[in-house]
């Protein structure tokens, strides 16, 4: 039992300040849509809760499943402290937050003035905030054009809202579309656990 309690601790270990970046980045993006979708839909009262623990309960599970990957591949032997592709990062982050759902969209609309679209963005709206935090990472700190065309973007968001998320899958999907940076050029926190 204290193998298991101390791999935890291990994990745990100098996580809070990129757990908390994360959390604030996705919070950010979730006031961000918020935003446009009251822009958009001026007559509906709306606003993105986001369920806290949940949100938590996703990042910790994040930074568990990395620490995990990194001794299964043996990246913590001899006190090293291997740095993960930031692919895997967009994807384990993606299958947690889909998994814990911690945004939802509450409403206080008339349906006879309600966009139809604003109902469909509701039910889709943890799966926006993931696709939008990837853009901005990709963006700003990986300074690479994470270009998705409409028709696109609709794909993704259905297939992680519908079909069984595979990290693997959606890690590939992702380096077709960013290419490899060289290690020097990707931010520590984005590639690190």
């Amino acid at each position: 039992m204290s193998d298991i309690s101390s791999f935890y601790t291990e994990a745990l270990k100098g996580f809070t300040e990129k757990r908390g970046g994360r959390k604030n980045e996705l919070c950010a993006i979730a006031e961000l849509i918020e935003e446009q979708i009251k822009l958009k839909n001026p007559a509906a009262e709306c606003s993105i809760l986001c369920d806290r623990r949940s949100l938590d309960d996703a990042i910790v599970s994040y930074f568990y499943e990395i620490h995990r990957f990194k001794h299964f591949h043996g990246m913590l032997d001899n006190g090293k402290n291997g740095k993960v592709n930031y692919h895997k990062v967009f994807s384990f982050t993606a299958k947690w937050i889909l998994r814990e759902r911690p945004f939802t969209l509450k409403m206080k609309a008339d349906p006879a003035v309600t966009n139809p679209e604003l109902l469909k963005e509701a039910a889709l709206i943890n799966e926006c905030v993931l696709v939008n935090w990837m853009r901005f990472v990709s963006s700003r700190a990986l300074e690479a054009d994470l270009s998705i065309s409409t028709e696109e973007l609709e794909k993704i968001i259905y297939s992680m809202k519908y079909r069984d998320f595979s990290t693997g899958f959606f890690e590939l999907y992702l380096m077709a579309k960013i290419p490899p940076q060289p290690p020097e050029r990707v931010p520590t926190s984005y590639v690190e656990a």
